[in-house]
């Protein structure tokens, strides 16, 4: 410390400790390594001067510390809007499928679109793709999973976009 200053009523040490932008907070130890103040300011011009405040006013600041409330009891989380929330009606909001295209020469190969209607960005989608003959029977189904894996990083759907989906099944069908 090289000098103890008077800023109003109140004290702040000079340091002659050099102090990078981001080293606020950071403790100065006295030569026995007890904490003595808290750096809170350099100036840049002129010689560096640097400044740390009192130890003795964090005392008083841990005494008007109330009891911690957990993030999650202050902040709801996000309530998502799910596409089975409408089954049976029309669905408004989340992903959804369109554009569905079955490309017989490739034998079995299909493709949709998931469109997504929400106003943030979707990964994990998962879809199940049911496939029926004629008399309305289900013949065979396909489950899609559009989203992170070890194999695929970054498959996200952004918000009011979409994409193309390629799958295959059985060729029979």
């Amino acid at each position: 410390m090289s000098s103890i200053r008077q800023v109003g009523v109140e004290t702040i040490f000079q340091i002659t400790a050099p102090i990078s932008p981001g080293s606020s907070g950071g403790p100065v130890l006295n030569t026995q390594g007890k904490v003595i103040g808290v750096t809170v300011a350099t100036f840049k011009d002129g010689q560096n001067p640097n400044f740390a405040i009192p130890s003795y006013y964090l005392a008083s600041l841990l005494r008007q510390i109330k009891p911690v409330t957990p993030l999650s009891a202050v902040i709801k989380p996000k309530q998502y809007k799910s596409i089975i929330d409408d089954i049976g009606g029309k669905s408004t909001g989340g992903v959804v499928a369109a554009q569905f295209t079955w490309y017989s020469i490739y034998g079995g190969q299909y493709s949709f679109s998931l469109r997504n209607q929400l106003r943030e960005p979707a990964t994990n989608v998962r879809c199940l793709v049911i496939f029926y003959d004629q008399s309305d029977n289900p013949i065979d189904v396909d489950v899609i999973f559009y989203g992170e894996s070890k194999f695929s990083k970054g498959n996200i759907i952004p918000a009011g976009l979409a994409k193309r989906i390629t799958s295959r099944v059985d060729g029979s069908v």
